[in-house]
């Protein structure tokens, strides 16, 4: 008999976003540890980022629309998603 143990790291404890101009979202979160990479989403867009890094910006956006924004920490399975502190980035 074969056991499979996996580890699922804890999830961010917040998520920030800020926006930088108007195509363009600043997101920000805590570190989690015992994390492989970070699974950022904002609406449709779904991106891994580094162990290393705690901050990704988001280009391209639409200006008027709301984005929401989560992070879940991964290593072969990911946690929860942390969704956006300030509820969503706003592009004007």
């Amino acid at each position: 008999m074969l056991f499979v143990i996996v580890i699922i790291p804890e999830a961010p404890s917040w998520v920030n976003v800020n926006a930088v101009n108007t195509t363009a979202l600043e997101a920000t979160w805590s570190a989690s540890n015992d994390t492989d990479y970070y699974q950022l989403t904002c609406n449709l867009l779904a991106v891994n980022v580094s162990a290393d890094e705690t901050t990704y910006l988001i280009v391209g956006l639409e200006p008027g629309t709301n984005y929401t924004v989560s992070v879940a920490a991964c290593t072969s399975t990911c946690s929860k998603n942390t969704e956006s502190t300030n509820n969503t980035g706003l592009l004007v």
